[in-house]
Formats: structure tokens, C-alpha cells, sequence
């Protein structure tokens, strides 16, 4: 009202944290003051007040001006975050509520061990990009938590992010997609050109149509997180995300290729009919870093690929969803998201995480997937592909993109014995190399690749 009635105006608001100023001149807000924030932030800050009392009186003397944007802008961004923030919070008691109301519990999740501590100069450095203060708040609560890392500093929006890069040379930099100034595929392009290291994308909407926040993990970005929440500290989702963070830190960035956005396709009319059981299984197992290889694999897959094709995929289980909606939206092959129980069909890839324990099991001679509630030492992928020999015997595919320590030896081993055929990616172009390098000195490798040339290798051995 001070603004459209283009007053000049020093606004103070009271509440249980101590006074806040706000300056409206001529009808613009040129400066505010909230504890300890200064200009743009400390007006996001008071609009989050929820309660107390504000004192209007006339401005005496005008201060140096630090907020440049139009006040429509201020109060339209201001109330955009506080959305944010609303909808977080809100997605906390509805997962709440599904507890409560009895939802079917997901398997067993095993938990990483525990991380010894390093030395303040050794800790790895975290930049965190949000224009959202509540999520920043968050993150930075929850990387204290982690004896080898540390939060190196913030930006608001990108431009800020690429002033501060050569300064902080950070080992990941956490990015949001929807950010004011900047976009951040426009900041995720800027930084593979000007500093590169890894980037972990986040965003709190990962559905609908157009623009998908997946498409930075095209360009660059090596793994997709949902932003977090308070409830995060409690319950292994804080752990799962910081060693996320961790695993990036350390991947080979420099070998990560960027490639153009996936446009969606119209996928052929499918066949009549009852669905096919499968003769052969192609099991894929990807780390984080390895998105970018699936975006380049699953969308050159045909129409009736002559296996069932599972991909064990370490990612967040709270992305994992949108992620298969978004990689079948771009596929000739339908993508779904495994449920426990669900028959196998030929021709269809399957995604699932690599923190659920998973095997196939035979009934009525039709394979299908089933969820395994106890917590083994055994890696998924492991435990899924050695389950699946027991099934198909020989007609096995075993395709290890990349993999965390000691996983994937063992799976790939199981089929090599059996007789089926196994594929690494090529440790010359890998992101995270260690275990594919691993598989090849043992033996244990009978044909390596690159991502682009996988999809017509696995048509062939399936042939074979």
C-alpha cells in the first residue's frame, strides 16, 4: 500500500527476533535490514514473518540504496518462496499421514557406514545456489553433520554463483533449477565452460509439462536431488544425501559429456494382445554420475527389444519416479518403475533404486520382480543379477556402467560363470571409473563400450 500509494515511509516490524527495517521512498523499497541480512535477502526475510507488529513513521534521512528490483517483483518472488517453503513443509505431514493411515512399508534400505572425520583443510568444499534462504538454512544444517565436508559459501541466483567460483573453487556445487536472475541451466552452462567441477541439480517440482529440471543432468549436471526438509535429519534421508554429495565430490568431471535436451516422442501403437514373457534378461547397473549415460542409452533403445531390461540406478528414491516418467516420455521403449510381484515383459525397461534389495523369482514359469524386506551386506545389483541366473540360466546380460566400492564384481562374475555375456563402459570415458577398471583386471569383462555405442551391442548379444 506504501509502495502504490508512492509514499516515502521507514517501516519497522517487531517480533521475538528483535526490529526490522524497511525503507519505501517515492513509492520504491530502496533499502531494508533484517538481523543479520542487508537489502534483497532482508526483505525475503520480513515478508516470511508470520507474526508481530510493524510501526510506520517518516523517513528523516534516506539511506544508501541496496535493493534495485521494482517492488512488485520483490512482493511476487517473496511470496514465490514462502510457496516453496509452504509446499515443503506439507509434503512432511503428508508423508507423515501416509504412516499413520497404514501405507505398505518400502524394503529395508541398507545404511552407508559411518565416515571417519578429516581435518579442517582436507574437508570437501560445498558451494550451495538457492535463492530460497529456508533451503539454504537446511542444507547447510545438514552438511555440518558430516565430518568431511563442508559448506565453502551460498549465492541467491546465478550470477552470484559465477562471481564466487574462481573465489571459493568449490569440489560440488549444489544448483537450483528455478531461480530468479539466472536460470540454472543457464549458470550449469556457464560453469562447465568457465570452472568446471560436479554439480548435483535441486529442485522441489519435478512434474509436469515443458521444462524438466532433468534436462541439466544433458548437460552436465551428475546427479538430481529433491530439496530437502527438516524431517531429512531424521531417518537416513540427511545420510543418503550427504553421501551423494560425498560420491560427486570425486568423480571424474572432466571426462562428463554434455549433450542436447531429449525432445519427447510419440511411441509406436503398441501390440495386441497378451504381453510377452521374456527369454532373455539385460541387467544395468549405474552410480551416481551415470545419468548422463542413461539419457544417452534408454532413449536409443527400439521398439520391441527382444529382452527385458532392468536398470538398477543408485538415485534418490524421492526422484526416482519422476526420473522414469521423464526417461519414457523420451523412449520408444515403455520405462516404468518396478512394483514387487510385477511379471517381467519383454521389450520393457524397469528402473529401480539401488537401495532396495530386489530379485527375480519364477512362478507359473513367468519371471518377475519381487522386494526383499530384510537388509543384506549384498550389493542390489549383485544380489538382483545372481538371483536372475537361477531363472534364465545363461541368457543373461550383466552391463555395469559404474559403481560404488567393492559392487559389481560379484554379479558380474556370476554371469560370466553361468555363461551369459558381460558389458563394462568404457573406464577410458567413465565418470567414476573404480570398479569397472576392477571388473576388467579380474577377468571379468567380455566386451567394454561406450554409452553411445551400448544399445547396438545389446541388441546383438541378445540375438546371439
Amino acid at each position: 500500500m506504501l509502495c502504490f500509494r508512492r509514499e516515502s515511509t521507514l517501516l519497522t516490524v517487531l517480533n521475538g527476533n528483535g526490529p526490522a527495517t524497511l525503507y519505501v521512498h517515492e513509492g520504491q523499497i530502496i533499502h531494508a535490514e533484517c538481523h543479520d541480512l542487508i537489502g534483497v535477502e532482508a526483505v525475503y526475510q520480513i515478508l516470511e514473518m508470520e507474526e508481530g507488529q510493524f510501526v510506520s513513521q517518516v523517513v528523516l534521512e534516506v539511506p544508501g540504496r541496496t535493493v534495485f528490483m521494482d517492488w512488485q517483483s520483490l512482493l511476487m518472488e517473496g511470496f514465490r518462496q514462502k510457496d516453496e517453503i509452504r509446499h515443503a513443509l506439507s509434503r512432511e505431514e503428508d508423508e507423515a499421514a501416509e504412516v499413520v493411515l497404514g501405507a505398505p512399508p518400502l524394503p529395508a534400505v541398507a545404511m552407508p557406514a559411518p565416515v571417519k572425520a578429516v581435518g579442517p583443510e582436507s574437508r570437501l568444499k560445498v558451494m550451495v545456489v538457492d535463492d530460497s534462504r529456508f533451503i539454504r538454512r537446511i542444507v547447510q544444517e545438514i552438511i555440518q553433520t558430516d565430518p568431511v565436508l563442508v559448506v565453502a559459501g551460498y549465492a541467491a541466483d546465478g550470477r552470484e554463483a559465477l562471481a564466487k567460483l574462481e573465489e571459493l573453487k568449490p569440489d560440488v556445487v549444489l544448483l537450483d533449477w528455478d531461480m530468479p536472475v539466472m536460470m540454472g541451466s543457464t549458470t550449469l552452462m556457464h560453469i562447465m565452460i568457465r570452472t568446471p567441477c560436479p554439480v548435483i541439480i535441486l529442485s522441489g517440482f519435478v512434474g509436469g509439462v515443458g521444462r524438466s529440471p532433468f534436462d541439466l543432468l544433458g548437460l552436465g549436471a551428475v546427479d538430481f536431488l529433491r530439496k530437502p526438509q527438516a524431517s531429512w535429519r531424521k531417518g537416513g534421508k540427511a545420510d543418503d544425501m550427504l553421501r551423494r554429495i560425498r560420491q560427486a565430490c570425486r568423480l571424474r568431471y572432466d571426462r562428463i559429456r554434455r549433450m542436447k535436451v531429449l525432445p519427447t516422442v510419440q511411441k509406436p501403437p503398441s501390440h495386441t494382445g497378451a504381453a510377452t514373457s521374456p527369454r532373455h534378461l539385460t541387467v544395468m547397473g549405474s552410480s551416481v554420475g551415470s545419468c548422463g549415460d542413461l539419457m544417452r542409452i534408454i532413449p536409443r533403445l527400439p521398439a520391441g527389444f527382444p529382452s527385458a531390461l532392468m536398470i538398477i540406478h543408485d538415485m534418490q528414491i524421492e526422484a526416482l519416479s519422476a526420473f522414469v516418467e521423464y526417461l519414457d516420455a523420451r523412449s520408444l521403449v515403455t520405462v516404468r518403475a518396478i512394483k514387487s510381484g510385477m511379471p517381467l515383459v519383454e521389450g520393457v525397461c524397469y528402473v529401480h533404486p539401488a537401495g532396495v534389495p530386489l530379485e527375480v523369482k519364477a512362478a507359473a514359469g513367468a519371471p518377475s520382480a519381487v522386494f526383499r524386506t530384510e537388509v543384506t551386506q549384498t550389493d542390489v545389483f549383485d544380489q538382483f543379477t545372481t538371483s536372475a541366473i537361477k531363472v534364465f540360466a545363461k541368457n543373461v546380460v550383466a552391463v555395469l556402467l559404474s559403481a560404488t566400492q567393492g559392487q559389481g564384481l560379484a554379479g558380474l562374475r556370476a554371469v560370466k560363470d553361468s555363461g551369459g555375456a558381460t558389458v563394462i563402459l568404457d573406464p577410458a570415458a567413465n565418470v567414476a571409473p573404480a570398479m569397472v577398471e576392477a571388473a576388467a583386471a579380474q577377468g571379468l569383462v567380455d566386451h567394454a563400450c561406450s554409452a553411445d555405442s551400448l544399445t547396438a551391442l545389446l541388441q546383438n548379444l541378445v540375438r546371439r
